[in-house]
């Protein structure tokens, strides 16, 4: 069965939703997928090569959110690893406006969240980035005059 369905969509797929089989259009979901998830790697990616944040970037990130949502990691590991470097990378960007870096954190923790699908062999992220990160949050200058705002969610 997992053979078939690798061999349609061109891919292993990570992990997806078992209730998608039952659904009455089922037959048609790996060619939908397949398609959006083309359309949402080649605009993302279009996005950040313009550096188009608002609204490319943003978009496409949604959009991908919203196909975790529907059919759940429904993509190859090499896929997987790309998208949580990509939105590390995005996540890290010194001068990103506080709303936009939550939105790209809240779909990271959502792609690491399944510890079963990556292994430390798999990802290795930069820790340098995310610390400056929390060094500039933490102990910024501007935040006691109220000129930061971070969320708590």
């Amino acid at each position: 069965m997992k053979k078939d369905v690798s061999e349609a969509l061109g891919f292993v797929p990570q992990k997806e939703i078992v209730y998608n089989k039952l659904l009455p259009y089922a037959d048609k979901l790996d060619e939908e997928s397949n398609e959006i998830l083309a359309q949402i790697k080649g605009n993302l990616a279009r996005a950040v090569q313009v550096r188009e944040l608002w609204p490319g970037v943003l978009f496409w990130t949604r959009k991908l959110s919203t196909y975790i949502r529907l059919y759940g990691r429904k993509f190859s590991k090499d896929d997987h690893v790309l998208f949580i470097k990509l939105l590390y990378e995005l996540v890290t960007i010194p001068t990103l406006e506080i709303g936009i870096m939550q939105g790209f954190a809240r779909l990271l923790v959502a792609l690491l969240k399944k510890k079963e699908l990556l292994s430390q062999d798999d990802l290795e992220l930069p820790w340098r980035p995310l610390y400056e990160l929390y060094e500039r949050i933490l102990y910024s200058k501007t935040e006691h005059l109220g000129l930061n705002w971070f969320p708590k969610y």
